[in-house]
């Protein structure tokens, strides 16, 4: 969403931290098809705010941040 909106929805950090109440958490994910062409949509940029980030497959997207979280390339994922 990020990208999509030209940082109008930031991603939030992500963390885990012990509770310090009791709580119900559920996890929710949203992953576009791997041949997915993500780009900043034309209502989130003008000349006064071009986009932030160039078009990016979800593909390459995804396997470089394997390959950056976990040291190694994502051959066999996509």
């Amino acid at each position: 969403m990020e990208r999509w909106t030209n940082c109008l929805f930031r991603s939030i950090y992500h963390r885990v931290t012990k509770p310090e109440q009791e709580r119900y958490s559920v996890a929710m994910f949203f992953d576009p098809s791997p041949d997915c062409v993500v780009e900043c949509l034309n209502s989130c940029c003008s000349e006064s705010s071009p986009p932030r980030f160039p078009p990016v497959r979800v593909a390459d997207y995804l396997k470089e941040n394997y390959n950056i979280t976990y040291g190694y390339q994502c051959k066999h994922f996509f």
